[in-house]
């Protein structure tokens, strides 16, 4: 039996950090076997490598994006594959432009507001009428962008691979923050959460695009994946002070998975994500984050973190995928 060839695309650059760069990659490393033959047509790929990207200011965001795309390496792509699965839609408008009667999967992240959602629904209308698409939504936040494209999407959620033998790290260092520095993934709320108390407990931890020089604080810019986990194995406390269109999180199963605690701001897509095993801060309120930090350093560490990796679960690569691999094989 033939194996079906995938094809996942999308106009984010694999050469920088994201969610959704972290989906492709390992959706390509999980699948990648006897029933499947993945490639990926994006800007540093070893597969397809899409136009360079340039920086946008997109939904509060700054993302590293290719807006348009090599036509004729997306046609050969497009020849090669069985199924093509399209991450994120909505940016690179132009690829709606090349026809094809091969089935279309797309995977919704972005929570949009109204007026985007509506413009999307007109060019979608227009572009998209004649092409087979399956429509996917990663989260309740993502889901009217989603069903500008198709009514009705399906909802299934990111993943993560959790491994065997999982435990908190009860010796770790750090307090950490990972995101980039705009103001929606609240690196101000976090710098400002941090005094004396918690330096003597931990180091505070800054992993982003830039590099931040603040007294007491470690900060590292533009690092790999290797230095990444590392850096989050030798965290006890992770913190995610995001405070808007944010439509998943899974930087918040990242560290569980790494054996740190999470505490976040209480916007809804972290509270969907984390549930009852979450720990709430107010959202922009460093004062409070910096409260309920201590409240938390004088609690059960243990017991919350094994509570945490109980609801990631939910999550684990093995259940969500299998919901993918449903729909490469229909």
């Amino acid at each position: 039996m033939s194996k079906k060839k995938i094809l996942l695309v999308s106009p984010y650059s694999l050469m920088n950090y994201g969610g959704v760069q972290n989906q492709i990659l390992k959706s390509k490393e999980y699948l990648q076997g006897d029933a499947f033959d993945l490639r990926i047509y994006c800007h540093g790929s070893d597969d397809y490598s899409n136009t360079s990207p340039i920086f946008i200011n997109f939904n509060s965001s700054k993302s590293n994006v290719s807006i348009k795309c090599d036509k004729l390496l997306l046609k050969e792509a497009i020849e090669w594959a069985d199924i093509i699965h399209i991450h994120e839609p909505f940016i690179p408008l132009l690829m709606w432009r090349l026809r094809t009667d091969k089935p279309i999967i797309t995977t919704h992240h972005a929570s949009l507001n109204m007026f985007w959602v509506i413009i999307l629904k007109i060019v979608y209308k227009i572009f998209t009428r004649n092409l087979s698409i399956v429509n996917i939504s990663v989260s309740k936040q993502s889901y009217n962008q989603a069903s500008s494209l198709r009514s009705n999407p399906i909802i299934i959620p990111n993943f993560i691979k959790l491994k065997k033998e999982l435990k908190f790290n009860r010796t770790g260092t750090r307090i950490s923050f990972l995101g980039r520095d705009e103001n929606r993934k609240g690196l101000s709320i976090f710098i400002n959460s941090i005094d004396s108390y918690i330096i003597n407990q931990l180091k505070p931890t800054i992993i982003s695009n830039r590099y931040v020089k603040n007294i007491g604080i470690d900060s590292y810019s533009n690092i790999d994946e290797t230095k990444k986990i590392e850096l989050l194995k030798e965290t006890k406390i992770f913190v995610a002070p995001n405070t808007k269109n944010e439509s998943f999180g899974i930087i918040l199963l990242e560290a569980i998975a790494n054996g740190a605690i999470v505490i976040s701001s209480d916007i809804p897509p972290f509270k969907q994500v984390l549930s009852e095993s979450g720990i709430y801060f107010t959202n922009k309120n460093s004062h409070q984050l910096n409260l309920v930090i201590k409240n938390t350093l004088r609690d059960d560490m243990s017991n919350i973190w094994n509570r945490q990796y109980t609801q990631i679960l939910l999550y684990e690569s093995g259940k969500i995928l299998g919901q993918l691999i449903d729909l490469y094989n229909k």
